[in-house]
């Protein structure tokens, strides 16, 4: 499909307050107001990414879990409608009591219904999320303004076959993390990796700062379909916020020149 133009997305690695969702989102709607205000409108992004169970940090209890019309489900919708742009992050959500670790597409463009969403699939049994939280099975790709955008979170960085482009089905794949300072070294290795096996962008955004159980690096990264980093980083009230503009026409054009895909293993993937 025709591409109608390249993408510009930003990443915002934010020092989540542990478990209290109306604070992080007060501080949220200061720091994007600000950003905005140092744009032109020729500047103002597609896609706004933010990390992890942004309004709530990590946390596995139950009490920090929202329903589907909570509070910051309803706040990124009403950021989506109010900057024109898209919003992909995961929330802490409860519903049929049960717990997902939930990665939304908000779109702008959508009038009615449900955004999309993602449950993430690989739980990271080494905090007890596996014991806690009930995995998906699905993956989810949201098209966007011409754009194929796949949803992960996470722990889903390390495995490929997940993550597997098939037929180059998405351009774009984002991630949203808590990815925790100590295992920096691979983060850099594994999205380089996704990032040229599927020859598509891949963009991660990380938290800062540190909850009761680990320090975050506050990195977002940006690769190309080369694995080249193409982000920049601005301070926007003592915040990171990396800025990518992503090329169509030079993702097609290496993928009609290196045809890599076409030479792909199938398989199935056991639900």
């Amino acid at each position: 499909m025709e591409k109608i133009g390249n993408l510009k997305i930003a990443l915002f690695s934010f020092d989540v307050l542990w478990e209290r969702p109306s604070e992080n989102i007060k501080i949220f709607e200061i720091i994007i107001s600000d950003f905005y205000k140092k744009l032109s409108s020729s500047e103002f992004p597609d896609v706004l990414i933010f990390p992890e169970m942004f309004s709530s940090g990590f946390s596995l209890r139950v009490h920090s879990a929202e329903g589907m019309n909570g509070l910051s489900y309803a706040w990124c919708k009403n950021i989506a409608i109010e900057y024109n742009t898209a919003v992909v992050t995961s929330i802490l959500i409860k519903e049929n009591n049960k717990l997902f670790n939930r990665c939304f597409f908000i779109s702008p463009d959508v009038i009615s219904g449900r955004d999309l969403y993602y449950d993430k699939r690989h739980l990271f049994r080494m905090a007890g999320e596996d014991e806690n939280f009930t995995a998906g099975n699905k993956k989810v790709i949201a098209n966007y303004r011409g754009w194929n955008i796949c949803l992960s979170v996470c722990y889903d960085l390390r495995f490929p076959v997940w993550s597997r482009n098939v037929n180059q089905e998405y351009d774009l794949l984002i991630n949203v993390a808590n990815w925790p300072s100590k295992r920096e070294n691979v983060l850099d290795p594994l999205l380089r990796a996704r990032a040229i096996e599927n020859q598509s962008y891949v963009a991660l955004c990380n938290r800062s700062g540190r909850d009761p159980n680990a320090e975050y690096l506050g990195k977002s990264l940006v690769f190309d379909f080369n694995g080249n980093s193409i982000i920049s980083r601005y301070n926007i009230d003592g915040i990171t916020v990396g800025v990518s503009v992503l090329n169509c026409s030079e993702l097609y054009k290496y993928r009609n020149e290196f045809p890599v895909w076409k030479d792909e293993d199938s398989f199935t993937i056991v639900k």
